[in-house]
């Protein structure tokens, strides 16, 4: 039995396209009962657990680490009145994102949920959303759904890189016609012009510090087919303050 001695708990505010009571958002994706798949969302949060544990492999299992890592979610500020949470998660394996369509692929064969998952829902807009939105190519990623089609390419990169030197990483992906250094907007034209591919460098040292996602054991999740937020309390609240006070640490 594995001792743990460490443990991590993320807290985030959800995106506002998610409703008060429950999350309707690819990301968290709820594969079971037991099982959620966390894609491309919390760009900072994903950074820092790929500095922290997935710098050097393409998959790491926390069933056998001394780390208990939690994530959880609270509801979009829409409304006066308590806030609740939508969502807890308990992180099982860490994967890139090449790791984690590998793994998916096959088991969608024989499992309908993650083959869906992987397919993508279509919004009312008629656009598909998948959190498994990258697919990986040699050297890189091509882009595949509507998930964050217009900065799909922070999913993977910081932007600090070379001193925040976009430039190189848009010559290093032949996206350099066109460069405009005052909009991130037409930067994303020039990728979307481009089959929506990125690649490494290693020789200019372009890496994909943000190449992390993961698979977490379902604690909870409010979902609109069965509604179960849990509101905030004042204990929960002191435990927080608490916590901030002894990490010093916060991930904007």
């Amino acid at each position: 039995m594995t001792n743990f001695n460490k443990t991590l708990l993320y807290i985030y505010i959800l995106g506002t396209s998610n409703e008060w009571d429950y999350v309707c958002t690819p990301v968290p994706y709820k594969i079971s009962e037991r099982e959620l798949f966390f894609g491309p969302c919390k760009k900072l949060v994903r950074q820092d657990l790929k500095k922290r544990f997935l710098s050097n492999s393409l998959e790491v299992d926390l069933e056998s680490s001394p780390y208990q890592i939690y994530i959880v979610g609270i509801n979009p500020s829409k409304r006066n009145g308590v806030r609740k949470f939508l969502f807890a998660g308990k992180i099982l394996r860490l994967f890139t994102f090449k790791h984690a369509w590998e793994c998916y692929w096959s088991r969608a064969k024989n499992e309908n949920n993650v083959r869906k998952m992987i397919e993508g829902i279509k919004g009312e807009n008629g656009k598909i959303y998948s959190p498994l939105h990258l697919e990986p190519i040699e050297g890189g990623y091509r882009h595949r759904t509507n998930e964050h089609e217009k900065s799909w390419v922070y999913d993977l990169l910081s932007g600090n890189q070379n001193g925040g030197e976009i430039k190189i990483i848009l010559k290093t992906a032949n996206l350099i016609e066109g460069y405009n250094r005052k909009t991130n907007d037409n930067l994303m034209r020039y990728f979307k012009n481009k089959n929506n591919e990125i690649y490494r460098d290693d020789k200019l040292k372009i890496v994909f510090e943000r190449d992390c996602c993961f698979s977490t054991e379902n604690i909870f999740f409010s979902s609109k087919d069965a509604e179960c937020p849990i509101s905030f309390n004042f204990e929960f609240l002191e435990l927080i303050e608490e916590g901030f006070k002894e990490s010093k640490k916060r991930i904007d």
